[in-house]
């Protein structure tokens, strides 16, 4: 009995030991399936609101058509109405469960670098506004932790471009005007490069201005514009948050020019163009770093994506139905010689 016994294991074992055996000589080139592509996870922490306003739908759209262009996976989430009080909470909180943390305003810079050391397995972009031509001469690449890549316009040529497109539409008789939201050199900037643009093509040509003290102040910027139309102004650009200032411009029957997203599409006959902060390109390029290691590499070039001219990431959208086909050309010559440095090299400039 004890003899059967033992036969009976040894059976056993061989018939295991057979079974084996063929299971794996019967597939020798099988492959295990491949894992699924990584879904690397995105949070966008907002100042405002991803559907209201112009600067943060803007973002979040820039960033949205970034990973639908990508063929990598992405899990995008987005924190909204961050005050520059709780972004430090709200960053933690994102890095605690993402992969890359994106802060859309430069108000949130400290926040970002107390909470990037702290996460430096986690990749951090920050907003940053514009500060000067050739943006890494003057930010360094030690600046600010590894695992963060600053992105935004180092000046805004487009302005320039727009100020002088300003001015052959309205005539050498008529004035501009801006609508300034902060008084701050950042904002000054913006408004005095569009006047540099206007008085390339008339030396003497008025730009108005009215500084309103925040981003959204629709009543104090309807009346700035309604008494800029009083005085002869007829085409404003407006730095606000909001379609106040391009209403106002509607019913006065002047011309405006919108900031950060493009408006001409929705009020044709009222918007000559914009000037349109494009991220998406920068976001494609951070995105795909992200998701396929190459983080170090591309922070090692572009630690400050800087938005210009010549990579789309300021443009002047889509033009309105006064801007006329010798104007559209007008500005493409204008643009191709700020773009390729041809003879024209537009100085950087916040003073007013």
């Amino acid at each position: 009995m004890k003899t059967s016994y033992i036969a009976l294991i040894a059976i056993a074992i061989v018939a295991v030991g057979a079974i084996f055996v063929y299971t794996s000589s019967s597939t020798p080139n099988q492959q295990p399936p491949p894992p699924p592509p990584a879904v690397i996870k995105v949070n966008i922490v907002l100042y405002g609101y991803h559907d209201q306003g112009a600067w943060d739908p803007q973002m979040y759209e820039c960033l949205m058509s970034a990973v639908n262009l990508s063929k990598n996976k992405f899990q995008v989430t987005f924190s909204e109405n961050v005050k520059s009080e709780d972004a430090e909470n709200m960053l933690s909180l994102a890095a605690k469960s993402n992969d890359l943390v994106i802060a859309s305003t430069n108000v949130y810079d400290q926040a970002v670098r107390s909470v990037a050391a702290k996460y430096p397995d986690v990749k951090f972009v920050l907003e940053s506004d514009p500060i000067g031509w050739y943006a890494k001469t003057i930010v360094n690449s030690t600046a600010y932790p590894q695992n963060v890549i600053l992105i935004g316009p180092g000046a805004l040529a487009n302005n320039y471009v727009i100020g002088a497109l300003a001015a052959k539409l309205v005539g050498q008789n008529a004035k501009l005007g801006f609508i300034q939201s902060l008084d701050i050199p950042i904002t000054t900037h913006t408004g005095a490069t569009f006047r540099l643009g206007a008085q390339s093509v008339y030396s003497n040509i008025q730009v108005l201005r009215d500084i309103m003290g925040d981003f959204v102040a629709p009543v104090k910027c309807r009346d700035s514009i309604a008494f800029m139309a009083s005085q002869g102004v007829k085409a404003v650009f407006i730095e606000q948050d909001d379609t106040s200032g391009i209403l106002e411009c509607q019913k006065q029957g002047i011309y405006a020019i919108a900031m950060y997203k493009d408006m001409a599409g929705k009020y044709p006959d009222t918007v000559i163009c914009s000037c349109v902060w494009n991220w998406q390109m920068g976001f494609s390029d951070i995105i795909d770093a992200v998701a396929e290691g190459k983080w170090s590499s591309l922070r090692a070039s572009k630690w400050y994506w800087e938005m210009d001219m010549g990579n789309g990431g300021l443009t002047l959208g889509t033009f309105g139905n006064m801007v006329t086909e010798e104007l559209k050309n007008f500005q493409d010559s204008l643009s191709d010689n700020v773009i390729n440095y041809g003879n024209l090299k537009v100085p950087y400039t916040d003073k007013w």
